[in-house]
């Protein structure tokens, strides 16, 4: 089937996404009409723009995945995932994920809250329904993303007090 499976049999979303990541590079046999785009470095600010969507049919393409989630705001960039093996051998077979982008992360979020979990025939893989998720999901939402950045901080700057403490009071009995 050409897709990314975890040891235990089920699908690593984590692992397609990278994988996906690593092929944004190139842009190869997964590029879609628009402009490329790099891969984001760790400290860059992610792009909630982006969605994932997975469980989708070997057969879609970009323009089915733009006419059934266009209606939830304007599709900046869509991007299915190609087997590229298969697709050396003449066979047009996706890896059954794909991403979108959007113009703004408000429509992105429209499109998650109405699309995760949905099956829509000649789209969806399976019964499962479509598994729609922002790109970075292991990262907090952008309002979140600072708060967090903040806490842990304030966790280390604690830890460390904590730590220089321990310090001087071992020094005290020493003495």
């Amino acid at each position: 089937r050409g897709t990314d499976t975890h040891p235990s049999g089920g699908r690593d979303v984590r692992k397609a996404a990278a994988a996906a990541a690593a092929e944004r590079g190139g842009r190869g046999a997964g590029s879609s009409s628009s402009g490329g785009r790099l891969p984001r470095s760790s400290e860059e600010a992610p792009d909630w723009r982006r969605v994932f969507v997975g469980n989708i049919g070997w057969w879609v393409d970009e323009e089915m995945l733009q006419r059934v989630f266009g209606e939830y705001g304007t599709i900046l960039d869509s991007q299915v995932m190609w087997n590229t093996k298969l697709l050396a051998k003449g066979k047009r077979v996706n890896r059954e994920f794909a991403f979108i982008s959007y113009t703004s992360p408000e429509e992105a979020g429209v499109a998650i809250r109405h699309m995760h979990g949905r099956y829509i025939e000649g789209i969806t893989k399976d019964k499962d329904g479509l598994t729609v998720q922002y790109e970075a999901q292991g990262i907090a939402k952008p309002a979140q993303h600072a708060q967090q950045q903040q806490q842990q901080q304030q966790q280390q700057s604690a830890a460390a007090q904590q730590l220089l403490l321990q310090q001087f009071q071992q020094q005290q009995q020493q003495q």
